[in-house]
């Protein structure tokens, strides 16, 4: 602001063929020719001269089925000694006369289910000379379980449980746990009087694990992923952590994690434990490291893994970890974090080089920041007019600022990596063009 300013083609292929043969004598012809094939299998079966007799047919095996060995059953289904209904069933019947529950079917009643802990005994019924199985079954309710995930707002499902049951456990409730745990590792849930189960459950995020060297050099180590609450920002304590075999954590060090995009991250220091030193700290100076060999196998395309740490060249904080795979002698290209940019445009490329896998540390400076109050006058400076820009870090090409002239401004922000003054509505200028 200045001051002041988505066929049938089988009759069809029978007739192109055939032209008008009769069907009917085709099949007659058919059935014929199948048994004369049937008698005469070789010259072992052909009649004698002289020999009226006929050839004796080829036996013919009954056909065998599973329910051979399977009888008949009536099912008796009670409740609390009381008969409700009866079902037919066939099933196989051991010596003892007992049948085994897979093979006992449900009642049919949703609102019924066979009660656990029965031994299916099978008895003679004198009236109509059946096998007579009772079945006992209890009556079932429903219940809400009601989930609040992150304490929000609750998403209830109906479940169907005894009706004498007073809690569950968390493999009755069938929940699906995907990215998500239950509150304080519990397992047992009361019912209480309006049939309601409330559960408590947590968002989970995975957390990659660097390792350092004591003096903060990177390791060779694998990178691992642990998962955690998504609310938790930290390792609450040391024995969290997950080390590598042979170190030990460092210790009075940050736990915290560090915010990448969705992901997160942190890098932790490691010492070696007896001097088992299995992989050597990344030499003074270099940023990139041999991890490992790439993969090769006979015929399969070598891989090379590049783990990329992000940090800020002012603050010096780590502000982003990302992990590319790639073809050996080809190449990637880099993005640097939400809200940053890489320093050296050279860094823009990642090279999969027959080194092995490798650790790379990029410089990044920030592109925006939330504004910041701050009422006053700034006047341009000497030399040509100056550029203004959007909060987005885009130029505007069709206005700029004159020189030696002075413009109202009430907030400053981080645009481009630079520091700069609002003077209009989304426009910005340099704090290098203006004193």
């Amino acid at each position: 602001m200045k001051l002041a300013k988505t066929v049938i083609v089988s009759g069809l292929l029978f007739s192109s063929v055939l032209g008008s043969v009769n069907v009917g004598s085709i099949t007659a012809m058919a059935a014929d020719n199948a048994q004369t094939s049937a008698r005469t299998l070789g010259p072992a079966n052909l009649p004698k001269p002289g020999d009226t007799s006929k050839p004796a047919p080829n036996p013919t095996p009954a056909p065998s089925t599973d329910s051979d060995n399977k009888e008949s059953i009536k099912l008796i289904y009670t409740y609390k000694g009381k008969e409700l209904t009866t079902k037919k069933i066939k099933a196989e019947i051991d010596i003892n006369k007992l049948i085994s529950l897979s093979a006992i079917e449900d009642m049919g009643n949703s609102n019924y289910r066979i009660k656990d802990g029965q031994v299916f005994k099978v008895f003679k019924d004198t009236k109509d000379n059946t096998n007579v199985v009772r079945v006992e079954v209890e009556k079932l309710k429903t219940i809400i379980v009601r989930c609040f995930v992150d304490q929000g707002a609750p998403h209830d499902r109906e479940v169907k449980v005894g009706e004498d049951v007073k809690s569950v456990t968390l493999e009755q409730l069938d929940l699906n746990l995907q990215n998500k745990v239950v509150s304080n590792n519990q397992t047992i849930f009361n019912i209480d009087n309006d049939g309601i189960v409330r559960v408590n459950l947590e968002s989970t995020m995975n957390v990659s694990v660097i390792y350092s060297s004591e003096n903060g050099a990177d390791l060779s180590l694998p990178i691992k992923e642990v998962t955690v609450i998504a609310s938790q920002d930290r390792f609450n304590n040391p024995s969290e952590v997950p080390v590598p075999a042979g170190y030990e954590l460092v210790p009075g060090q940050s736990l915290k994690f560090v915010k990448s995009g969705q992901s997160r991250f942190v890098r932790l220091r490691v010492k070696s434990v007896s001097g088992q030193v299995n992989n050597k700290p990344n030499r003074p100076g270099n940023s990139n490291i041999s991890v490992a060999k790439p993969s090769v196998k006979p015929g399969n395309v070598a891989l090379q893994s590049v783990h990329i740490t992000f940090k800020d060249q002012n603050s010096s904080e780590l502000v982003g970890y990302k992990q590319l795979t790639g073809k050996v002698l080809s190449s990637a290209k880099v993005e640097a974090p939400e809200n940053y940019a890489l320093v050296n445009e050279k860094d823009a490329t990642v090279n999969f080089d027959k080194k092995g896998n490798k650790q790379v540390v990029l410089l990044v400076k920030k592109m925006f920041s939330a504004p910041i109050m701050n009422q006053g006058v700034v006047t341009t400076t000497n030399g040509s007019y100056k550029r203004l820009y959007t909060l987005e870090g885009k130029m505007i090409t069709n206005r700029a600022l004159g020189t030696n002239s002075q413009w109202y401004t009430d907030q400053y922000a981080t645009v481009n990596g630079e520091k700069m003054y609002r003077v209009a509505t989304n426009e910005w200028v340099k704090a290098s063009d203006v004193k």
